[in-house]
């Protein structure tokens, strides 16, 4: 309404007027009564009162909280920038604080490949930030090779097709949601491939469980990757001189890793219920650690031997003092 009126010039006395006469059904009573309300207890019918009013009726707090939530949450995902940028516009307006840096809440969602190019550009106005994320994103320069996991078999490798493994009562129920979470999360999906593997319950720390894929068949006739992983001894050598840490454990890294489409019926699984395979790179398979530890080098090649080091999915940062330790974490949770 506040860009109607503003194209219509509408004066601020005339606002309530037009917005009433636009009102139908019940909406059109409820004003009515909450006028006369409001004009018992001595308050104006103006716009800034009518808007509150109409707020506290149609747009509960839960509502906008619910929005709030969004809006922390919104990332750029599967979405192009424009589209980001128009949720993002509209979420924005839901934010009960004032959005300071725009451009730093914006960059911050963007995908890994669009912001490891951005990023770097120090750029801190929103609108040149935004523009040349599209420029970047229609330039072709992301290559989505550098983001997939492939599998490679060796030659004359036949299908492997194991019978999924018998579970208690209880054990089915808790794979039912495991499997329910991950569709829900789309890092599975329904497949058809006549390979299958078994999955079994393992217990975490916490006391949950996490679904797990026996896989080892499959890696017998996987090629392996020759990434050789770092002595332990040699990543010791980088922490000399060091006095405070920090270490990120990055679990749910291996699912941000998708895999190639023509792979992804090769790490099917089979269930009591139905028969799945993951889009993205799952626990288990051979490879998985190395290709993984090897993006995270090229993702913080820059800071290698300075103040990070990385082992498989844990990524260590070190540094001489707390205040130059601050600046370190700022840098890698950027990126």
């Amino acid at each position: 309404m506040e860009k109607i009126f503003m194209v219509m010039h509408c004066p601020e006395e005339r606002k309530v007027v037009y917005v009433v006469y636009i009102l139908v059904g019940e909406a059109s009573f409820w004003w009515k009564g909450a006028q006369a309300m409001m004009e018992a207890r001595g308050g104006m019918g103006n716009w800034e009162n009518f808007k509150k009013v109409f707020l506290e009726k149609y747009f509960l707090d839960s509502a906008r909280y619910a929005k709030e939530a969004e809006f922390f949450r919104l990332k750029q995902g599967n979405m192009s920038v424009q589209e980001y940028v128009v949720k993002f516009e509209h979420l924005a307006r839901y934010y009960s604080q004032a959005i300071i840096e725009a451009w730093r809440c914006i960059s911050e969602g963007l995908r890994y490949e669009l912001k490891k190019t951005i990023v770097p550009m120090g750029i801190v106005e929103f609108p040149v930030l935004v523009e040349k994320a599209k420029i970047v994103e229609r330039s072709g320069v992301i290559t989505k090779r550098e983001l997939e996991f492939s599998i490679d078999l060796i030659l004359g490798a036949g299908l492997v097709s194991i019978s999924p493994y018998r579970m208690a009562p209880a054990e089915l129920s808790e794979l039912k949601k495991e499997v329910e979470e991950l569709l829900e999360k789309k890092m599975i999906r329904p497949s058809v491939s006549p390979r299958e593997a078994p999955v079994l319950l393992v217990k975490k720390k916490d006391g949950g469980v996490r679904l797990c894929v026996d896989y080892r068949y499959l890696s017998k006739l996987t090629i392996k990757n020759k990434y050789p992983l770092p002595m332990i001894d040699d990543l010791m050598d980088q922490l000399r001189g060091a006095y405070v840490f920090s270490k990120i454990d990055l679990r749910f890294g291996y699912h941000q890793i998708r895999v190639k489409e023509k792979d992804i019926p090769k790490i099917d699984f089979r269930t009591r219920y139905d028969h799945y395979e993951y889009v993205v790179m799952p626990f288990g398979v051979t490879n998985a650690p190395t290709i993984f530890m090897d993006y995270m080098n090229m993702i913080f090649r820059p800071f290698l031997d300075k103040f990070v080091v990385v082992f498989i999915d844990d990524i260590l940062v070190y540094s001489r003092s707390m205040e130059e330790h601050r600046e370190h974490l700022r840098i890698v949770c950027r990126y």
